[in-house]
């Protein structure tokens, strides 16, 4: 809920929230790929860490910055944040995960929807 209304988007673009949210699962999951991968090079576990999650994070950035910077996979912040709840589930319960990802989402959206509705109805008079 903080990113949604920290950019401040307009409920019609919560799709692309969660387009978005749900390449960043897609995304911490491949980071974890490339740390087991790393991890059997045999680097030491925080170089292999540093080394997976900088090439994940940059191609990550180059694509969705990129060319899909204005598609409804192009919100960053969406991405990272279903990056970090996947590393906060050690790349497990997807599915769980998931779900809350997109009910919170839509969950902003609905708050956001209230927000202008209520707004518009009661405006702040000055004095």
């Amino acid at each position: 809920m903080a990113v949604f209304f920290g950019m401040d988007l307009a409920p019609k673009q919560f799709g692309c929230c969660i387009l978005s949210a749900l390449c960043g699962m897609a995304w911490g999951q491949f980071d974890f790929l490339l740390i087991r991968w790393f991890g059997s090079l045999e680097f030491g576990p925080r170089i292999t860490d540093f080394v997976a999650i900088v090439i994940g994070t940059a191609l990550a950035m180059v694509i969705h910055l990129g060319p899909l910077a204005q598609t409804p996979f192009g919100l960053m912040p969406f991405i990272f944040a279903g990056v970090c709840l996947t590393f906060s589930q050690g790349g497990g319960n997807v599915a769980g995960l998931g779900f809350t990802l997109v009910a919170g989402i839509v969950l902003a959206a609905v708050c956001s929807m209230g927000l202008h509705f209520c707004m518009k109805r009661f405006p702040v008079k000055e004095e």
